[in-house]
């Protein structure tokens, strides 16, 4: 949940005279540009174990071949009856390109 303060200053820096809050339930999403890097696909939920590295799995296990070892950068998560996701470890990786407005009709 969120606090009224934030979402009163966010509605303040979002919209003015000229363009003015449409009024009711308004719902934001961000559009990210993502580097997603040398990536690993996990398919099934049994492959989690074998993402990360395998001493501190804190980060995603070494890419195959190179030399010092280097962790992949991002995954993509394709499960049956899922939708994708695509995940980053680092924020430096993400830049929030768009912020959309949305309302729902239904």
């Amino acid at each position: 949940p969120h606090r009224q303060g934030e979402c009163a200053e966010l509605i303040r820096k979002l919209y003015s005279r000229e363009l003015p809050h449409p009024g009711g339930e308004v719902f934001y999403l961000f559009v990210c540009k993502v580097v997603m890097g040398f990536w690993l696909r996990m398919q099934n939920s049994s492959q989690q174990s074998h993402v990360f590295h395998p001493q501190t799995r804190r980060e995603l296990k070494a890419i195959d071949g190179i030399s010092p070892p280097t962790p992949h950068h991002s995954v993509h998560v394709c499960l049956p009856h899922h939708f994708q996701e695509f995940v980053v470890f680092h924020g430096d990786q993400v830049y929030a390109e768009y912020l959309l407005a949305f309302k729902r009709t239904r």
